[in-house]
């Protein structure tokens, strides 16, 4: 079996315990261990991989229990056939639209420049100046002595 498809499955088999188990759930991380190099999927693409069993499962599983139903006529076994078939390429069509979609996005994300964020607040803080009214003045006596030598006081 290619990695790829082992992906797949596993992927899928975290999807299915986070819908039925209680207490599982949260992202999925998938990771592949090749010829001694590790990749860590990126979480676009897990979420990309467990919508194609969601969206897919009810159609595969009336396929799947039509198949020994002999009540079943062949007509509706094979419109049962159609409805999965027609769905599955509309999945294809989205899924490698949507793969296309997040590898720009990540490609941007690689140059994206982060804000400062909570960093920001263990720096020196760039003060505008005072107006006469600033209640801190009392607590800043540095800042004031500056804007005064500034002011040519």
């Amino acid at each position: 079996m290619p990695l790829k498809h082992g992906v797949l499955i596993a992927n899928h088999l975290c999807k299915t315990a986070k819908d039925y188990v209680q207490g599982c759930g949260g992202q999925s991380r998938i990771a592949t261990i090749s010829d001694g190099h590790i990749e860590i999927r990126h979480f676009f693409d897990v979420w990309d991989d467990e919508q194609v069993f969601s969206s897919l499962s009810v159609n595969y599983r009336a396929v799947l229990l039509s198949i020994p139903d002999g009540d079943i006529a062949d007509v509706q076994f094979h419109n049962c056939l159609e409805w999965f078939v027609d769905q599955a390429w509309a999945a294809r069509s989205e899924i490698l639209s949507s793969k296309e979609f997040n590898q720009e996005v990540k490609e941007r994300m690689k140059t994206y420049k982060r804000p400062p964020g909570i960093t920001r607040y263990y720096e020196t803080v760039e003060r505008r100046g005072l107006l006469a009214t600033d209640r801190r003045a009392p607590f800043l006596p540095k800042l004031l002595v500056s804007q005064k030598s500034e002011q040519g006081q």
